[in-house]
């Protein structure tokens, strides 16, 4: 039967005093002065489920999954780095209600528990949290913090190879369909493969005389790339007979074509006169 909190704590050591711990044993004051806290996340794992039974196996109660799902938040873990972290440390066994003899838990249990705490439950846990720190002086609630600390995402690192290939790739792709829409674009050759390999080449390149002549072969393409561009805006203008303004291609080649500039302007300060 699944409980609130436990009536009876385990045996337990004392955590260490270290200013990671102490961060834990104000966490765990706040929840001990919160009881409503534990009361949202019991409702919520007991939600879409039959009247539990007084026997069987007891679950982790509505305070544990709690303090695991803090854990897990408040350390980055994944939940098969929390299964093992939360009874390997002492620290985190103190907070996490886990007594020595204890065997912790296995990461399937804390997955699926730690889930079926829903958003609004964790708003709600917030609004709490907000009075709590408005009753201690702690905090007044008249102004929103958002955390604005950078992450990690799929864009790759802006390198000045990357850059350089970004552009051929988008201005050869603008080309191409003006190309189809507005006939011949004079001189044009398609030349992504060949700037997608010295793109490689700098990337894996041994030492620096290999990486400055990928990157001169490289800026040499771009340049190209650049100079069909402009020929790609005058059959533009050939066929429509505007020229700024004249449709969106013309528009998005102009706006890739400033971009590109600089880009190569950058990479030949920063490699080829450095």
């Amino acid at each position: 039967m699944r409980e609130k909190w436990q009536k009876q704590m385990p045996l337990m050591a004392h955590i260490k005093d270290h200013p990671r711990n102490r961060e834990l044993e104000v966490i765990s004051a706040i929840i001990g002065a919160t009881p409503t806290i534990c009361e949202k996340v019991l409702q919520d794992l007991n939600r879409d489920k039959v009247q539990p039974r007084p026997t069987g196996a007891n679950g982790m109660s509505a305070d544990q999954v709690l303090r695991c799902a803090v854990v897990k938040v408040l350390f980055n873990f994944t939940y098969e780095q929390l299964a093992f972290h939360i009874v390997d440390s002492h620290s985190l066994r103190w907070f996490c209600r886990i007594g020595i003899t204890q065997d912790g838990f296995q990461k399937s249990a804390l997955n699926s528990n730690i889930k079926r705490i829903s958003g609004e439950t964790w708003e709600l846990i917030n609004r709490d949290l907000l009075g709590y720190a408005m009753d201690q002086g702690i905090e007044k609630g008249r102004q929103v913090r958002t955390d604005c600390t950078c992450v990690e995402s799929n864009i790759h690192p802006p390198s000045d190879s990357t850059l350089l290939w970004d552009a051929v790739r988008v201005l050869t792709r603008l080309i191409i369909r003006v190309k189809d829409d507005y006939g011949k674009v004079p001189g044009f050759c398609n030349h992504c493969r060949r700037a997608k390999r010295r793109m490689l080449a700098v990337m894996n390149a041994k030492n620096s005389t290999q990486r400055k002549a990928a990157y001169v072969d490289l800026l040499m393409i771009a340049a190209k790339v650049l100079d069909y561009a402009r020929m790609a805006q005058m059959a533009i203008v050939a066929k429509t007979g505007r020229a700024l303004n004249g449709c969106a291609w013309y528009d998005q080649i102009e706006h890739y074509a400033v971009l590109t500039k600089k880009v190569i302007a950058q990479t030949r300060r920063r490699v080829l006169n450095d």
